[in-house]
């Protein structure tokens, strides 16, 4: 389980955490293949460890300043972030994520909350937690990207359903597997979730 931070205004199923799984794997496998098949002088002349360009000849980006680049370039078909981002002012945090759903809310680019920091860098086979990562390239993977996009969808609408029902929220809204999702304040969303309230809204 991962607490989900009050940015998040969506609920967050088994079945999305899944969906995601799926894709971000599936665009990973592609991306390293890609690498892995560089003909040998381009690889001589770009160096073994040579990064792909940011947002050009890659499937995903990490790391929320180049995902913020890519975002503004218009170069993004989603950007997945973990539900359990700490504000850390000093490392980024919450601030540096603000960042990037403020670019993604301009640019259209729809937003995904699913899985957990942790889970985010064992899916990239890191130990490091990841905070988020965008899907610059979804092609061949239409289908699974527009799975997460209509499950993220539903968790939007769900979440609106709950918050406009009248009466007391619960204290937490808790979905097996997929962490407790703290209620939204009462009186109209604010700061950050005002951001994903325009950043997100249901699909029509």
């Amino acid at each position: 389980r991962a607490a989900s931070r009050p940015y998040v205004r969506q609920v967050i199923t088994p079945e999305l955490n899944r969906a995601t799984v799926d894709l971000l794997t599936r665009l990973l496998t592609w991306q390293d293949a890609a690498r892995a098949s560089l003909p040998p002088l381009l690889a001589q002349v770009a160096g073994v460890d040579a990064p792909l360009p940011l947002c050009a000849g890659r499937r995903l980006v990490s790391g929320l300043r180049d995902i913020a680049r890519c975002v503004r370039a218009g170069a993004t078909a989603a950007v997945i972030v973990a539900p359990n981002v700490e504000p850390a002012p000093a490392d980024g945090g919450e601030d540096l994520l603000a960042s990037v759903l403020t670019a993604a809310v301009a640019a259209g680019s729809p937003i995904v909350f699913a899985l957990s920091r942790k889970k985010l860098g064992q899916v990239f086979g890191v130990r490091k937690k990841m905070t988020a990562v965008a899907v610059v390239d979804a092609a061949g993977a239409d289908d699974a990207l527009a799975r997460v996009l209509a499950l993220a969808g539903a968790g939007r609408a769900e979440w609106a359903r709950l918050e406009a029902g009248g009466g007391p929220l619960p204290p937490s809204l808790t979905v097996t597997g997929a962490g407790t999702m703290p209620p939204p304040p009462r009186g109209g969303p604010s700061g950050a979730h005002a951001l994903f309230t325009a950043a997100s809204p249901p699909p029509s």
